[in-house]
């Protein structure tokens, strides 16, 4: 898979979208699809970040010249979705909006936006790189040797950094490298962040964690300069 490609993120999401029964309720679905577990705001953030996707699939497709008949009923459907949005009703009323046609056109034009996504990393590699970050919060929690205002700081980035990653499905990459930059940021003008990343052993995790995942975001977006920045300093560290 394209690891930023927002029309294989939204194939991939209206396929898992179809596997849900259609007698499911549309609450329940919604919180299976973008793991928010009954998390009331986060579902509603997530929904609207959903509808972002379909609208950047929807610009991708229609800067595509000289395909407007195949791209315009395809456009036509997806934002019929942003009008189905009763979440008392059961899960066949939206996701029934959705034509097999429409999806199998998507898998069509995928290709024709690939060169400009094409990178070397895969999800599995993102995931795997969540999981590391979720350990490293539960142990930071937990941790008395870290100054509390740099603790707090410290949480706050972390869970902000995991959710994005979270939600890569639904909003890309640039989330990922947004929070990433919030937090190496810090490193280019505070010196105890610095010497807790280089002399703790919990902050030597975090600093090869953020280093792998500064390298990820830099190749991606290309355009990140203080990612940059800051993943020198931390392969110094």
């Amino acid at each position: 898979m394209e690891l930023n490609n927002p029309i294989e993120r939204l194939i991939v999401f209206l396929k898992n979208a179809k596997k849900i029964s259609i007698n499911t309720s549309s609450i329940k679905a919604w919180d299976e699809l973008l793991d928010t577990e009954g998390d009331i705001p986060l579902r509603m953030e997530r929904i609207a970040k959903f509808h972002r996707l379909i609208e950047e699939v929807c610009l991708e497709l229609s800067n595509l010249e000289n395909y407007e008949d195949v791209t315009q009923p395809i456009i036509k459907n997806l934002k019929r979705l942003h009008e189905v949005n009763n979440l008392n009703s059961t899960w066949g009323s939206i996701v029934n909006v959705i034509k097999d046609t429409t999806i199998t056109g998507l898998e069509i034009f995928v290709k024709f936006v690939g060169d400009r996504y094409t990178s070397d990393y895969d999800l599995e590699k993102l995931f795997s790189i969540k999981k590391e970050l979720s350990a490293i919060l539960e142990q930071t929690l937990e941790s008395q040797e870290i100054e509390p205002e740099l603790k707090k700081f410290l949480i706050r980035s972390l869970r902000n950094i995991i959710n994005s990653i979270e939600e890569y499905h639904i909003a890309g990459i640039l989330p990922v490298s947004d929070a990433l930059n919030t937090s190496l940021g810090r490193l280019l003008t505070d010196e105890q962040y610095r010497e807790l990343l280089n002399q703790n052993t919990l902050g030597k995790k975090i600093s090869l964690v953020f280093a792998e995942l500064a390298n990820i975001t830099t190749v991606l977006t290309s355009t990140a300069p203080l990612v940059g920045v800051s993943f020198k300093l931390l392969t110094n560290i």
